[in-house]
């Protein structure tokens, strides 16, 4: 930051970018769809997220490694996640499903992507 300004890489000025990493659970739950619009709703640039593959290789965002009462999400095809509901009532969203809020995004904000775990 220079006089004021914050400058890219390249000397030109710019704003910082700002990610919604989460909010309080009784307002929105982690890593669900009405914490990524609220992040929307509250002028973010982005938001953080943690992205685990299934079993079958679909990409779901879900803040655990596993899900409570089903097991590792490495072990779940996408159609078992799918019986499956975040402690807010909200069904677990595939990556493509939680990006479609940010197409606008100014930046996304820093993801976490966990890697498959080899039983």
């Amino acid at each position: 930051m220079a006089d004021g300004r914050w400058l890219t890489a390249d000397g030109t000025a710019a704003r910082p970018c700002i990610a919604h990493h989460e909010a309080p659970p009784d307002i929105a739950y982690e890593n669900s769809p009405s914490a990524f619009r609220l992040a929307k709703q509250l002028g973010a640039d982005g938001v953080e997220l943690d992205v685990h593959a299934t079993g079958d290789g679909v990409l779901i965002v879900h803040h655990d490694y596993a899900i409570a009462g089903a097991g590792l999400i490495s072990g779940l095809s996408s159609a078992d996640i799918a019986h499956h509901r975040l402690p807010n009532g909200e069904e677990i969203p595939t990556l493509a499903q939680a990006l479609g809020p940010a197409r606008r995004a100014r930046c996304l904000g820093r993801g976490q992507v966990a890697s498959r775990i080899i039983r």
